[in-house]
Order: C-alpha cells, then structure tokens, then sequence
C-alpha cells in the first residue's frame, strides 16, 4: 500500500503529461522507457521523426514491462502506455496518417480504460478523474482529426 500511496502522491503533484513511475526502485528497463517518452517530450532541438520513434520505443517498453508487472501495478503501465499512444497520434498528421492516427488514439483509449479498471483508487479521486480525462481528450481528438 506504501508504494501504492507514493504513486498516487507523485501522479497529482505532477503534470498531466508525465508517466509514473512503478516503484522508488524502478526496473532499468522502465527507466529507460520513461527517459525516452521525456525525450519525445521536447520540442526544440528534436526532430518529429525523432520524437515519433522515441514514443515508439517507450511503447515497446511499457508493454513489456506490462507483461512482467504483478496485477497491483497493471493500472500503471496501462495509463503510460496510454499517455504515450496519444503523444504519439498528436505527433501525426491526420492528412497522412489517418490510419495510424486512429490507431494509436483507439490503443490509447484501450489502455487508459485498462488503467481505469484495475486501479486500487476510489472513481472520485483526483487520479481517476485524470484518466477520465485522458479518455475525453482522446475521443476528441479523433473527432477534430476527423473534420480535417
């Protein structure tokens, strides 16, 4: 429950935008994942192409480390791999990559309702209403991607 607490803590403390950390002692591997989705972050200096490929690298990661996470950390590795997923569809043009677009905003309504549903908070709590969120924004994203 302490690590639990800490997640909790640092995810309403912290931007809309950034993903969360599993435990104090993360995995190397999740590490990694979360350096590089920071890298994708950046807007001067970087290219698109770069960022796109840094989201896309975070998400490889991210899944893994999903696939390894006992079921009490799944709601985490969901939410990241969501954030990620709708990072990268605004990073696309919906001219060219419709296709991709969709895609990767339907991954990311998938795994912010997987972070919805196995997350051990109350549905009224601030991290909750955050992916509630999440799942708005993306929905209206493929709405506006659409009228384009």
């Amino acid at each position: 429950m302490y690590i639990v607490t800490i997640i909790y803590r640092s995810f309403v403390s912290s931007s809309s935008t950034d993903v969360e950390s599993v435990t104090n002692g993360k995995s190397s591997e999740l590490q990694r994942a979360n350096e590089l989705f920071q890298k994708s972050q950046l807007t001067s200096g970087v290219s698109k192409a770069l960022r796109i490929g840094y989201l896309e690298q975070a998400i490889q990661i991210y899944s893994s480390e999903l696939a390894k996470a006992p079921a009490t950390k799944y709601y985490v590795h969901s939410k990241n791999i969501g954030v990620a997923n709708y990072r990268l569809a605004e990073l696309l043009d919906p001219k060219y990559d419709m296709q991709q677009l969709m895609y990767r905003l339907s991954e990311a309504v998938r795994n912010y309702c997987n972070a919805w549903k196995s997350s051990p908070f109350p549905r009224d709590s601030p991290w909750a209403l955050q992916v509630k969120e999440y799942v708005s924004d993306a929905f209206k994203s493929a709405f506006t991607a659409c009228r384009e």
